[in-house]
């Protein structure tokens, strides 16, 4: 047998990702529901579907995503993460749960505009990005014009970018970048402390990720440890 022939997976976990068809979507197959992502969700929420599309970014093993989407069963949430492992646990997750709400990709975010159509989502959340703080590191940061760009062209009219990190320079870094599509986008809130940040809270009230946090946020929040956010609003 030549081994050489044998293609190597990444992951074992990339595999079992095909276990879950119709949910996982990977191996190019991210990209199949371009412009259609709508009539997917409504064929497997039925008539009771609201017609709004949620984008989480970095969703991990959708510990948070499957909770808000329990909450909200008539709107529909794609997550994305490059983790096969995590994403495989968050398949089970969302299998065990009944979610027909939720879709999951496996892929990079920077491809949203191989992923989804113009005007196709509603919002798009990032929270607790991979800071990329080391020198080497900073040309690889997902908020960045570019990026910001791409986003700006799925989102529908009035639609929200939202991000929440506990890293202080990003938080800034993000907010210089942000002036860039200043022409694009408004910026409509920016907090130095997230969940003490009262007139925020209220503001954001009924939104989907109100009052949520993921493990890792709430070891920063038991530690008192400041959790930045920003949100810019589609012009």
């Amino acid at each position: 047998m030549n081994l050489g022939s044998v293609t190597r997976r990444r992951s074992v976990y990339a595999d079992r990702l095909l276990e879950h068809r119709g949910l996982v979507f990977s191996d190019g197959a991210q990209f199949a529901h371009r412009d259609t992502w709508r009539e997917y969700f409504e064929s497997r929420i039925g008539p009771a579907f609201d017609g709004r599309v949620i984008f989480e970014v970095g969703c991990n093993d959708a510990a948070l995503l499957a909770r808000v989407a329990a909450r909200h069963p008539t709107t529909g949430f794609i997550g994305i993460d490059w983790k096969c492992r995590a994403l495989h646990t968050a398949a089970q997750r969302v299998s065990i749960e009944g979610l027909r709400n939720v879709a999951l990709l496996h892929g990079r975010a920077q491809d949203v505009q191989q992923i989804f159509a113009e005007r196709e989502i509603d919002e798009v959340w990032i929270f607790h990005p991979e800071p990329c703080d080391k020198p080497r590191e900073l040309a690889n940061r997902l908020i960045a014009e570019r990026f910001l760009r791409d986003v700006h062209a799925v989102l529908r009219d009035g639609g929200s970018l939202v991000l929440k990190t506990d890293h202080p320079e990003y938080y800034q870094r993000s907010l210089d970048d942000g002036r860039a599509v200043a022409d694009q986008f408004d910026l409509v809130a920016s907090s130095a402390d997230f969940w003490n940040d009262g007139p925020l809270q209220r503001a954001i009230a009924g939104r989907g990720f109100a009052g949520e946090s993921s493990a890792f946020e709430d070891r920063y929040r038991r530690k008192r440890r400041p959790i930045y956010y920003l949100e810019w609003r589609k012009r």
